[in-house]
C-alpha cells in the first residue's frame, strides 16, 4: 500500500512539473532511437521461481534454474517536441526478459520457461542543463504480456502447453545524460531509473478470472530498475 501511495505521489508531482514547464525555444524537433541495459526488480517473479524449483526438486533433485529474469536490452523511441506549443515529448519503449527451469537426462528433458514483455507509452520532458549535459523525465502506461510454455520429453514423446497473461501498469523514469551534436544529428549516452507500479493484476487471455498468486497476492511483473543506454538521433 505505501509503495503505491509513494508512486502516486511522484506521478502526480512529475505531472505537475509537466505542466509547469516552458518549451526553451533553442530545441528543436527531433527523433531518437534509445538502447538500454536494462536491470529488472522482478521481485516476485523470482521468488516464485525459486518457489518453484524447490518443489520440483522434490521429484527431480537435479532439476535447475538456468535463467531467473536477468538484465537484458531494452528499445526506445522517441519524438522530443513535435508541437512547439507542447512542453513535451512522445515515447513507445519495448523490453523483455524472462526464466528457465529445466532438467535433461538420456531419457527426455523437463522445460519450464517464462517469458515476459511489456510496452510503455507515454509523454516526457527534457531540459538542458549546462554543456550537452541534460535530465529528462518519462511517465506512461504499460501493457504486460508474460507467456509460460511447459515441455515434457520422454523418448520420443512430448507433451506441450501454454498460457498467457496480460495486465496494466504504470511507470516513471527520471534520467541524466550527455549529448553531443553534429551536422545536424546527435550521439548521447545516459542513466536512468525506472519505477513501476501494476495498476491492472495479470490475466489469463483464455479465461480473465484466472490469476497467478503467490504467498496471498497476484503476481505481477516488476520493470523497475537502472537503465545504462546511448541514443541516436537527429
Amino acid at each position: 500500500m505505501m509503495r503505491m501511495f509513494r508512486f502516486i505521489l511522484i506521478l502526480l508531482f512529475s505531472f505537475w512539473q509537466i505542466a509547469l514547464a516552458q518549451v526553451e525555444p533553442q530545441q528543436k524537433a527531433s527523433v531518437r532511437l534509445k538502447i538500454a541495459y536494462s536491470f529488472y526488480a522482478m521481485n516476485d517473479m523470482k521468488a516464485f521461481n525459486k518457489e518453484l524449483l524447490r518443489q520440483y526438486q522434490y521429484t527431480v533433485p537435479d532439476m535447475a534454474m538456468t535463467e531467473n529474469f536477468p538484465a537484458f536490452f531494452g528499445y526506445t523511441i522517441e519524438v522530443f517536441n513535435p508541437f512547439p506549443r507542447m512542453p513535451f515529448g512522445y515515447f513507445v519503449s519495448y523490453n523483455s526478459t524472462g526464466s528457465r527451469i529445466t532438467y535433461s537426462d538420456y531419457s527426455g528433458a523437463v522445460y519450464y520457461d517464462m517469458l515476459v514483455k511489456r510496452l510503455w507509452l507515454g509523454i516526457f520532458k527534457e531540459k538542458t542543463v549546462k554543456h550537452g549535459f541534460y535530465i529528462s523525465l518519462y511517465a506512461g502506461v504499460m501493457a504486460n504480456y508474460l507467456m509460460i510454455n511447459q515441455k515434457l520429453i520422454v523418448w520420443q514423446e512430448q507433451v506441450k502447453s501454454r498460457s498467457k497473461y496480460w495486465g496494466m501498469g504504470l511507470a516513471i523514469a527520471p534520467n541524466i545524460g550527455y549529448r553531443i551534436k553534429f551536422n545536424g544529428f546527435s550521439l548521447g549516452i545516459y542513466l536512468g531509473f525506472e519505477l513501476d507500479y501494476a495498476a491492472i493484476d495479470l490475466k489469463n487471455t483464455e479465461n480473465p478470472n484466472l490469476r497467478l498468486h503467490f504467498k496471498g497476492a497476484y503476481l505481477n511483473p516488476d520493470w523497475s530498475g537502472l537503465r545504462f543506454g546511448i541514443s541516436v538521433g537527429y
